[in-house]
């Protein structure tokens, strides 16, 4: 089975598989510390439409730096996820039914654009050193593999539940060759969402979420770093017990 997959492949799940006992575990053990309070649990699911965009990249060095002349530009994707996690529903700060720890894991797949890069070469006093650069980068898939811990804060309505949250976490950049490179790197992650619940039953909701997600990614080809940003738009389904 590993031998199909691929080994890469291979660590990636197991990193994902290691990454998501570590949240469910530190939410679990947080849980028994305020065991004192009563909780809510919930499970969700969600998929819907990812956004992207870079804000520019360069290579950097000591002396010398490659900086392309325009930004990496990006086709929409999709993204889907799991959510878990709990609200408090009694005991000291927690008796208001307004703040929760959520565990999240996600996956997005964007993709690079095709497109034609340049760069020149600049020395640390701005003066040119060297031939410009050219990449061709040809339309390629972006796999984005990730968790994050999340702090939610709700309207505790009895039908319709308005939410904001944010989360810290970590995520894997995977591509095929490009004419910078693979990309193939691990990168600390920003979880930024807004939505609404809304109770189909005491148990069923349903879900719409806006996330934005913040981190960056390399090219293994020249180490050049580019700052990623996404915009997502998404729905699913939540299980109160």
């Amino acid at each position: 089975m590993i031998s199909v997959l691929g080994k890469d492949t291979y660590r990636v799940f197991l990193g994902l598989g290691r990454l998501s006992v570590a949240i469910c575990s530190l939410l679990l053990a947080l849980c028994v510390v305020l065991e004192s309070a009563q909780a809510e649990w919930y499970l969700g699911a969600y998929g819907g439409g990812t956004l992207p965009h870079a804000t520019g990249f360069r290579q950097p060095s000591s002396s010398v730096h490659t900086t392309f002349s325009s930004n990496l530009t990006f086709d929409n994707g999709s993204i889907a996820g799991v959510k878990f996690g709990n609200y408090f529903l009694g005991g000291g700060l927690f008796e208001s039914k307004w703040v929760g720890l959520e565990a999240e894991v996600l996956y997005a797949r964007p993709s690079f654009r095709a497109q034609t890069l340049t760069a020149d070469n600049t020395s640390t006093g701005g003066s040119s050193n060297g031939p410009s650069i050219t990449a061709v980068i040809p339309h390629t898939g972006l796999g984005m593999l990730g968790g994050t811990l999340n702090v939610m804060f709700r309207y505790p309505g009895m039908y319709v539940l308005p939410y904001v949250g944010v989360g810290l976490g970590g995520v894997h950049f995977s591509s095929a060759e490009t004419g910078l490179g693979a990309v193939n790197s691990n990168k600390l992650l920003v979880n930024l969402m807004v939505g609404m619940e809304v109770k189909l039953t005491e148990q069923l909701g349903v879900l719409v979420e806006f996330k934005h997600l913040i981190s960056n990614f390399e090219f293994q080809s020249g180490n050049n770093t580019s700052t990623f940003q996404t915009e997502n738009i998404v729905g699913g389904l939540t299980w109160h017990f």
